[in-house]
């Protein structure tokens, strides 16, 4: 049995995730406790994408394979969870009963009382991803009417409001006899747990009993709390080294954190030799703005003109238009003819527009192999962009400008691509 910890660090378990990392697919264990105690509420606030959208669907899949358990220790926030309990804050009320299994025994020996109680559980997420899954991992998912929520491990308080308990989602499907409808079993979820946090000791230690009784393992007996005012030879400069090790430890989390930004920064680049669609119109954007132009936008509706620019050197013309294409073979006259379309269009508002055509033909082939494939325009496309005055830039010369921008080349300015845009009718090489 693989078993996983969130939220805290236990040395019988077989990973221990702490909240600031990225999570795991948790479907991977057979069993995953959550500490939600350990959870701080600005951390969350500050992250919530990640829970709400990372952790909620894989702890979707994990209760989704029925010999799967999730123990989760209340006392933090729970609304990210596939399935939570709805809890009222209240005074303190002692513990009244509770009918569990073995390895939660020994664990609620340490919860005396909670001041709160659960009002329902909450398994409407659960209950229509369930149904909207895809037939092929689930087959019986679009069969589902209803469901009904199988409770055991019934914890309470003096008040006899349930504090706890173990929840199993029970699928069925409806079938129509003459006059009423029957349901019948689809499928039994993994179960999930919601145990109150300990009074008496920590989660952290209360977790341990539960690895050690799951686990068959003997429970080290816990020392009173009077044996932290014993004051022994090094503790204190051990400890101090600790909380200094842990800083750099986060500073260095935080400088991996910024070279991975500027990792992914540099390396998005590549996307104009083999993207097509969006993806490489917004590369596309990007290049020209490092190369200078900052003023690069969209002015029209996304349906037109992929980018436009103003020129600063000429007055010959007021802006630069762009058509931008991807193409696993060639791109076509049709392509030329709609960047004309633009150029057409501005005419007619009477405004004088360079065309500028950005294809990333044969954008699969391994470059720079396919330099030839990649700049291949047909004669009747040579004299079409001729004759209508509009600069081809592959996209793999923007690329290379990129390329020379980033080595600080003194020759790779607005200015001198400006110039080059300008002054070429057909197929334009940024960087000679």
């Amino acid at each position: 049995m693989k078993i996983w910890v969130l939220g805290s660090r236990h040395r019988n378990a077989d990973n221990c995730i702490d909240w600031t990392e990225d999570f795991p697919y948790f479907s991977n264990c057979d069993l995953l406790i959550i500490n939600t105690c350990s959870l701080d509420r600005k951390y969350y606030n500050n992250n919530e994408p990640k829970f709400i959208n990372d952790a909620k669907k894989s702890l979707f899949d994990m209760l989704m394979i029925n010999n799967k358990n999730i123990i989760v220790i209340l006392g933090g926030t729970v609304n990210w969870l596939p399935v939570y309990p709805i809890i009222n804050i209240g005074k303190f009320a002692n513990i009244k009963e509770y009918d569990v299994i073995g390895e939660f025994k020994q664990y609620l020996e340490n919860v005396k009382k909670t001041n709160y109680n659960i009002e329902q559980f909450y398994s409407n997420y659960f209950f229509k991803v369930a149904q909207l899954s895809s037939t092929e991992t689930y087959p019986f998912a679009r069969n589902i009417a209803k469901y009904n929520l199988l409770r055991n491990n019934i914890i309470k308080n003096q008040g006899n409001h349930i504090i706890g308990a173990s929840l199993i989602h029970r699928f069925l499907g409806e079938k129509s006899t003459l006059n009423r409808s029957e349901y019948y079993t689809l499928y039994d979820s993994g179960q999930i747990s919601f145990l109150p946090p300990p009074s008496e000791i920590s989660p952290e230690e209360g977790i341990d009993i539960l690895l050690s009784d799951i686990l068959g393992i003997e429970t080290k007996e816990i020392p009173p709390e009077w044996t932290n005012t014993i004051i022994l030879p090094n503790l204190e400069e051990t400890e101090s080294k600790i909380y200094e090790v842990m800083e750099e430890i986060e500073e260095k989390r935080s400088e991996i954190k910024r070279l991975e930004e500027k990792r992914l920064n540099l390396i998005k680049y590549r996307k104009l030799l083999w993207t097509k669609g969006n993806p490489l119109e917004k590369i596309v954007e990007d290049a020209f703005k490092l190369l200078g132009f900052n003023e690069f936008r969209k002015e029209r509706s996304n349906d037109l003109e992929d980018g436009i620019f103003d020129f600063q050197t000429t007055s010959e013309y007021e802006h630069g238009v762009l058509e931008v294409k991807g193409s696993d073979t060639r791109t076509s006259l049709a392509h030329l003819t709609q960047c004309n379309k633009w150029v057409e269009d501005y005419l007619l508002e009477g405004k004088r527009i360079k065309g500028i055509f950005v294809p990333n033909q044969y954008r699969l082939k391994e470059y720079p192999e396919s330099q030839e494939d990649r700049e291949h325009f047909e004669p009747n496309e040579h004299e079409y962009a001729r004759s209508r005055e509009i600069c081809i830039i592959p996209a793999y010369e923007l690329f290379n400008a990129v390329i020379e921008k980033m080595k600080n080349n003194p020759e790779v300015t607005r200015e001198n691509i400006e110039e080059k845009i300008l002054s070429i009718n057909g197929l334009c090489r940024l960087v000679e």
